[in-house]
């Protein structure tokens, strides 16, 4: 009887951490875009170009001995997302025609490119460059065995199937449109809940602070139209903190701290750091990728899951 108490808490422990991290990267997206010094303004320039970069680094610190390959690899990774409006129109104004690819690099090496079109996901990973990552722990068989089998190629996930497997699991019915403005509104509502809290003006910029547990209850509503219907916010703790530094009217940066306390190990920190730039920087969809279908997932079996997930985890 002791086991599923144990699952279900590591589920609501991921799905947490999911959140947190969701909310930081949203902070740090919602502040990437012409962004007023009064952020209650922000949502309405958000994307006000047809082009985003943003240039940021991630580190983890904890003493947790579970945490220290990811702490370790964080610190050797950099990351650049780019974005494109299909239209030509503002961002904010392409609604499921903004084309995203985040790229993964290890130095000046290119460990993994991820990349979004119409809510179908692409990705091209490098499993040779990733075992070269410090604190990866995979083993050089079960990498060099990915590599001959989807490496240095392009692949599909199709969002047919994505929606597929999320109403067969977990009986949820999601749609492009559905997930596009989902995204929008998720924005939107943490930057009206930064507007709300408390900020404070300091030297090329401002900072806005508060309760993660907080953030993430009022946006429960937001969470709900994505279609995460549980989520014990009250058992989230620890503390936000979003910096943006300016220049004139513009966002030229930002960063943002999560703090999560934890019993056995203190706190945990996850900090965020990013630049942004809008140079006309085209991001364009692979040809010919390899689709992944019910099929190939099935001639796969679950050797091949294990091993992915080996190599990732």
């Amino acid at each position: 009887m002791s086991g599923a108490p144990k699952m279900r808490r590591r589920v609501v422990k991921r799905r947490s951490w999911k959140m947190v991290t969701l909310a930081g990267v949203a902070s740090i997206g919602l502040s990437a875009c012409s962004i007023p010094t009064a952020l209650s303004v922000a949502r309405n320039t958000y994307g006000a170009s047809p082009y985003l970069q943003v240039h940021f680094n991630a580190a983890l610190t904890s003493v947790d001995p579970a945490l220290t390959h990811y702490s370790t690899a964080l610190q050797h990774l950099t990351f650049q997302l780019n974005e494109q409006s299909l239209t030509g129109l503002p961002i904010k104004s392409s609604m499921n025609q903004v084309n995203q690819d985040l790229l993964v690099l290890n130095g000046t090496t290119r460990v993994a490119t991820i990349l979004v079109n119409k809510s179908n996901v692409y990705f091209n990973i490098d499993f040779t460059a990733l075992g070269q990552v410090p604190g990866m722990t995979s083993g050089a068989a079960t990498l060099s065995t990915l590599n001959l089998l989807l490496g240095q190629r392009w692949i599909e996930l199709p969002f047919s199937l994505v929606a597929q497997y999320a109403h067969s699991s977990a009986g949820l019915s999601l749609s492009r449109s559905t997930l596009a403005s989902g995204e929008n509104s998720l924005v939107s509502a943490v930057v009206s809940i930064l507007a709300r809290g408390a900020s404070s003006s300091v030297t090329g910029g401002f900072t806005a602070s508060g309760s993660t547990a907080k953030l993430l209850s009022s946006l429960t509503t937001v969470l709900k139209s994505l279609g995460i219907q549980s989520l014990a916010t009250a058992k989230v703790p620890g503390t936000y903190n979003v910096t943006v530094a300016m220049s004139g009217s513009n966002a030229t940066g930002a960063s943002v701290k999560l703090v999560v306390p934890t019993a056995k190990y203190g706190n945990a920190t996850v900090t965020l750091t990013s630049t942004f730039a809008h140079q006309t920087l085209a991001v364009n969809t692979p040809t010919s990728p390899l689709v992944i279908t019910p099929a190939l997932i099935k001639q796969l079996g679950s050797s091949g899951s294990s091993l992915l997930g080996g190599a990732l985890g």
